[in-house]
């Protein structure tokens, strides 16, 4: 949302950077179900809307398709043989890897039993069979942008929008144990908004917010997609950079 009192400049900018997340969505959904029919279905609805669509019949092969394909979003079927889709759902948020992949069933029962059942196990949401194709695509996609708004939230700054702490650690940690396996240098830097507090106290919080998104611009236009940059407390800012030596790290600073 924008507020009315926006610049046409700053509309745009939004505008354009909305088209481009839109454009940009590649999500791979898994979808398991012993009906062929439903099966391509779901494929002709999914893989216009640039989605990676993958399908098993068999349920037996879901676990070996589900580690290789790793989908963004699960659609199972309730009733199938060998394995129902309620069993299939425990599996998978038994497994600390991929526990919170989205999962939406398909089914054809709307009894309480059954929909307590889905809920119980693990269901982020479920679709009655016979299929609607606009109601399912916007589940899907409702659910997805959920996810990635929650992944958001979690993973950055939310003043600067910037990587937080808690996320940089990870990639950092991934980056040291590379750097390590693979004999390659890892630079760090830490920098610090000099006489933030001054600044506060002086022209208020509200300038001291626009210094440090500032500072966070200046990191994105000046470190590579590769390297990790992050807020790591009011004025600390970190900086990895991976295969880079202090000397280059230095001349990159």
């Amino acid at each position: 949302f924008l507020s009315k009192s926006c610049s046409a400049a700053q509309i745009i900018e939004a505008a354009t950077k909305l088209v481009e997340r839109l454009h940009a969505t590649d999500v791979r959904i898994m979808a398991v179900d012993d009906d062929p029919q439903v099966l391509a279905l779901l494929r002709a609805l999914l893989e216009p809307q640039n989605a990676s669509v993958e399908t098993v019949e068999d349920p037996l092969r879901f676990w070996d398709t589900f580690e290789a394909f790793s989908p963004d979003l699960l659609v199972l079927d309730v009733d199938m043989p060998h394995l129902g889709g309620i069993e299939l759902c425990r599996v998978v948020r038994n497994d600390t890897r991929r526990a919170e992949t989205p999962i939406i069933f398909l089914t054809r029962y709307n009894d309480a039993e059954t929909i307590h059942r889905i809920f119980a196990a693990g269901a982020d949401d479920f679709v009655s069979k016979p299929i609607i194709g606009a109601e399912l695509l916007t589940r899907i996609f409702n659910r997805l942008e959920r996810v990635r708004l929650q992944r958001n939230f979690s993973e950055t700054d939310p003043l600067t929008g910037i990587l937080n702490r808690r996320k940089s650690c990870q990639m950092l940690t991934d980056f040291l144990d590379l750097a390590r396996r693979h004999g390659q240098p890892l630079a760090l830097a830490v920098l610090r908004v000099k006489d933030l507090k001054r600044i506060n106290d002086e022209y208020g919080y509200s300038t001291g917010d626009v210094v440090l998104q500032q500072t966070a611009r200046i990191l994105q236009d000046a470190f590579r997609s590769e390297d990790v940059f992050a807020r790591w407390s009011g004025a600390e800012f970190v900086v990895g950079m991976y295969g880079l030596s202090r000397y280059d790290g230095v001349q990159r600073l």
